[in-house]
């Protein structure tokens, strides 16, 4: 079908929105024909399924195809499941998310039938179609154990949508991590599920601040290193003018950052942060000084906040979670409590916080 015909049928299809035949997939070539014209199409979970059948049979032959295309296409029209159903994904059979869960696996443990630009890519449409997904006791214990290896597989554990026995021991273990800290919120989460009256410690607040300075400032003199050798580079030849790590005081460089622009990449705080105005504006680095005065300062706000959050991804009902959520409410955590209700649809509290103002 050449370019405008094709165009003039989505647009028809778009427009007619119709209900896709039980086996409008059955291989391969079936996919290639509608490929074009799928997210046009009501949701079918057969069809959905059958989908999902064709990616995991094929993924791992020698057969030409499209790997990235036929989890872009699986992208695509779960998303016409999430119209017309939300979260609820009650009508994927356990075989089926089992083959979601094992495609998803499989760009850490096999990624050999991608190539090195597609790896990123399919980890990601992946990660997305495994969103909401209740998975078996194994495949959780897969996920908790391989944390470490991308973000993806951590908030697949962190976000997972149901109470998990697995989830919570792993939470409970490495609670104190310091490569977790900067997600408090969502591991006082799964501790709050299993006890409502449990809360964050402070202490533990000051010590993830503390580390979030250490973190950052490690990474400024990276990033100044890397930027300082990159200047000298433009200079000279490189032979002639790399400079030893000596003088620049930083031992843990590797020489092939020079080959792309330094970038720097700070902590992501989810409270008040005055920016070093002695430094480039752009690059957004903090005032420490006055960082640190305004959290200690300010240390009950930003106790209060963390915890609203730590109710909000709970896994409790809307109504318990509504009861606690009053609990860290004043004028200054008014915009998160005020996100949280919008963003869990909690309208009885939306009218409490009404009547407040």
């Amino acid at each position: 079908m050449n370019q405008r015909k094709t165009e003039i049928q989505r647009a028809i299809f778009e427009l007619e929105h119709p209900n896709p035949n039980d086996n409008l997939i059955t291989c391969y070539k079936d996919f290639l024909k509608v490929r074009d014209f799928l997210p046009c199409f009501k949701y079918n979970p057969k069809v959905f399924k059958s989908l999902v059948d064709l990616t995991s049979e094929i993924w791992s032959t020698n057969q030409r195809i499209n790997r990235i295309s036929l989890l872009e296409s699986l992208k695509k029209y779960s998303k016409n499941r999430e119209k017309e159903r939300g979260n609820d994904s009650t009508d994927l059979s356990s075989e089926t998310k089992t083959k979601i869960f094992l495609l998803f696996k499989g760009c850490f443990d096999s990624p050999e039938r991608l190539s090195a630009n597609q790896i990123n890519d399919a980890k990601n449409l992946c990660n997305y179609l495994l969103i909401n997904l209740v998975l078996r006791v194994e495949e959780e214990k897969w996920l908790c154990e391989n944390t470490g290896l991308h973000e993806n597989i951590l908030n697949r554990v962190l976000r997972y949508p149901i109470k998990s026995e697995v989830i919570t021991n792993w939470v409970k273990e490495n609670y104190n991590m310091d490569i977790y800290r900067i997600r408090r919120s969502e591991l006082a989460s799964w501790i709050i599920s299993e006890d409502p009256n449990f809360e964050i410690d402070k202490n533990i607040l000051f010590d993830d601040f503390r580390y979030f300075n250490i973190s950052d400032l490690e990474a400024i003199k990276k990033y100044e290193y890397e930027v300082a050798v990159n200047n000298l580079i433009k200079e000279r030849e490189l032979s002639e003018s790399l400079p030893s790590k000596d003088l620049f005081n930083y031992e843990d460089v590797n020489p092939e950052f020079i080959s792309s622009i330094p970038e720097l990449k700070l902590t992501h705080r989810y409270y008040g942060i005055s920016l070093d105005s002695s430094k480039d504006v752009r690059l957004h680095i903090p005032d420490f000084r006055k960082m640190s005065k305004y959290f200690y300062t300010n240390i009950d706000t930003t106790f209060k906040i963390t915890m609203l959050w730590a109710i909000a991804y709970s896994r409790l009902d809307s109504k318990l979670k509504s009861e606690l959520l009053k609990k860290y409410y004043c004028k200054e955590t008014y915009w998160s409590f005020f996100k949280i209700c919008k963003k869990y649809k909690l309208i009885k509290s939306l009218k409490w916080l009404k009547d407040r103002q």
